[in-house]
């Protein structure tokens, strides 16, 4: 039996594109264990293509915007499901609008372009309907790529102490860099061990430097020793500076592909891939605007905006830019009603969408109970009186405020629900009573940021410990 289908309406950008009213999330959330693997910096990444398939499943109900980002890794499969749907015909390229996002270390100007281009290979697709400066802050990152493929890895973060500390363990994933702080990988992964630096005519010979390091693989619950790692990185970089200065420059080592040693040796695109430093880069949003400037005309992306940003960040960027931005998204919902932000943009011509638009109703791990949940009487009684499920009442209660919800789910049964909102609207009244009726609560207040200059939300007591550097 074929999935019933909801006709969506569009709403207009300032550019006179098209964006449909509601978008599916496709960030699968967060895990602390899995901030061990630098790799994915804790990030829940899809399981035999179950994102695919939502995605999929999703544009056969009617779906027709897919909200993504670079450091959701959830790029390809994206791509992978909208190209398989307008291979079948299900659509066309032009049928869907796909959002994504640059994220903070590619925040100077030239790196924004590199940033984008990245994005559209993981996808698969020859433009990018929304490309959101994901947040105001800009961090640091120590790689760069080149049209002629030629890479660029900065030493200086493989070598930092973090890494090079003689009472931890450095071990590499076959593709991702990991570090396991005094232990051993686990699940089955290949660790790797630098051997040799490759001379000319192999390893012992005249030095003639060809910038690759071999690797041999090492079996499951091998530990490896950091102070040795690093003496072959240290020597690795000394014989570099001395031999072939011409090499180095300010971002680092320039390394080549090797494909000499079929699975004993790798790349060290393959190694240092995800070696990035994520400490506080000064590089002002106003300047990765720029770049954002240039990603929408070299047609890169169709439409730019803005994600996570304050009044006065806001403000700021529209009166400097010379695109304006088309949409802002921030979190929204019953307890973040952000109320002022949302008139603002909207006043100034963007267009709004909702991150977390369920809020507390949705299972939050480890988080406190807060109301409204499922069971709160004011969204009952809503819900009963237009036949919908108080989740429907929230999504609702946001495309009346003209507010493009973002409601994330791989479950066949809650896609269909979230999107069968378009048959109802709610009042004024109703609208005013969810928007007033609860504490005002973030879900995602990312205070390890909140020294950063450019932090765009309050500060805490207390910020939490930064997934995204490793303490070591």
């Amino acid at each position: 039996m074929a999935a019933q289908r909801i006709e969506v309406p569009n709403l207009v950008l300032n550019d006179g594109r098209k964006m449909p009213a509601i978008a599916l999330g496709t960030y699968l959330g967060f895990d602390k264990v899995l901030q061990e693997f630098i790799c994915n910096k804790g990030i829940v990444t899809s399981k035999d293509k179950e994102l695919k398939k939502a995605v999929e499943y999703a544009i056969d109900v009617g779906y027709r915007h897919v909200d993504t980002a670079a450091v959701y890794a959830t790029e390809a499969e994206v791509g992978e499901a909208i190209r398989a749907k307008v291979s079948n015909g299900t659509i066309t390229r032009e049928d869907i609008f796909v959002t994504t996002k640059l994220w903070n270390t590619h925040h100077e100007r030239a790196k924004v372009i590199e940033a984008a281009r990245e994005s559209l290979k993981n996808l698969g697709l020859d433009y990018i309907d929304l490309y959101l400066m994901h947040w105001p802050i800009g961090l640091n990152y120590y790689v760069m790529l080149n049209d002629d493929d030629t890479d660029r890895y900065s030493y200086k973060t493989a070598l930092s102490s973090r890494f090079c500390h003689k009472t931890h363990t450095v071990a590499l994933h076959k593709k991702h860099s990991v570090a396991s702080l005094g232990s051993t990988l686990h699940h089955g992964r290949a660790v790797v061990w630098p051997v040799w630096l490759q001379y000319e005519g192999g390893p012992g010979r005249s030095w003639d430097w060809k910038g690759i390091i071999h690797y041999e693989l090492l079996p499951q619950g091998k530990t490896i020793n950091s102070d040795l790692y690093c003496q072959n990185l240290m020597r690795f970089k000394q014989e570099a500076e001395k031999k072939r200065p011409e090499a180095i420059n300010r971002k680092g080592v320039v390394f080549h592909h090797d494909n000499a040693r079929p699975n004993t040796s790798l790349t060290t695109q393959q190694i240092f891939r995800e070696w990035d430093d994520n400490t506080e880069s000064p590089v002002d949003y106003l300047e990765t605007w720029r770049g954002m400037e240039d990603v929408q005309r070299l047609g890169l992306a169709r439409s730019v905006g803005l994600s996570n940003f304050n009044r006065s960040q806001l403000a700021r960027v529209l009166d400097e830019a010379e695109v304006k931005p088309a949409a802002l998204q921030i979190e929204v919902h019953p307890n973040l009603v952000q109320r002022e932000l949302v008139e603002v943009a909207q006043n100034r011509g963007l267009l709004v969408m909702g991150y977390s638009p369920l809020g507390f109703l949705a299972s939050r791990m480890g988080a406190e109970h807060v109301v409204p949940d499922s069971n709160d009487p004011i969204l009952n009684e809503i819900a009963k009186k237009y036949g919908k499920t108080t989740y429907q009442v929230v999504l609702r209660w946001q495309v009346d405020r003209r507010i493009v919800p973002i409601p994330k789910s791989t479950n066949e049964g809650r896609l269909l629900q979230n999107i069968d909102i378009f048959d109802f609207e709610l009042t004024e009244d109703e609208v005013a009573k969810i928007g007033t009726s609860y504490e005002r609560r973030r879900i995602v207040l990312p205070s390890f940021w909140q020294d950063h200059p450019h932090y765009p939300f309050e500060k805490i007591d207390k910020p939490i410990p930064n997934p995204f550097v490793k303490n070591v």
